[in-house]
């Protein structure tokens, strides 16, 4: 083969250029991957649930979601939690700062300030009840807050919610 044509080579060129074609390929799989697990939206694999030690709440939720969408959370009371046929439903104020509630089934009886947060009384018989919320979030990023039933113990609920 001549040597002698006036031909530039340059060959890391194109290796660098395949080498960042494995790399966008690798990145576009693990963002479909994060998609299929529920990372950007809902999904089975989205779903958490969150338990108290005394086993006596159980919250179900979202824990990815979008800003300025709605998220269901459920939250399981056991019987034992029950006085006088109503349940007080607690949340902190931070938590209800960065989003807003939408609608509560069943509705509640009243709803109180105290204690940092606000209270919510759901009217019940004795059987294990399940109060359902919907909110809509306000903002974006990590959002943390607390449910407490009564004056038990408070459950943790973190979203991680995408602009």
């Amino acid at each position: 083969m001549a040597r002698d044509l006036d031909i530039q080579d340059d060959l890391p060129l194109p290796c660098r250029h395949w080498k960042g074609q494995r790399v966008g390929w690798w990145g576009i799989a693990c963002v479909l991957a994060a998609g299929l697990l529920g990372l950007f939206g809902h999904h089975p694999f989205s779903r958490t649930t969150a338990h108290t030690e005394d086993g006596m709440q159980m919250v179900a939720y979202d824990r990815f979601g979008r800003a300025a969408s709605e998220a269901e959370i459920f939250l399981t009371v056991t019987p034992t939690t029950h006085k006088q046929g109503t349940f007080r439903v607690w949340f902190d104020a931070d938590y209800l700062d960065v989003v807003r509630i939408v609608s509560i089934s069943p509705l509640p009886l009243s709803g109180e300030a105290r204690q940092g947060g606000r209270d919510f009384v759901i009217q019940t018989d004795a059987h294990r009840s399940t109060m359902l919320l919907s909110v809509q979030f306000q903002t974006f990023g990590i959002i943390r807050g607390q449910v407490r039933i009564n004056e038990g113990e408070a459950a943790p609920i973190t979203h991680l919610v995408w602009p």
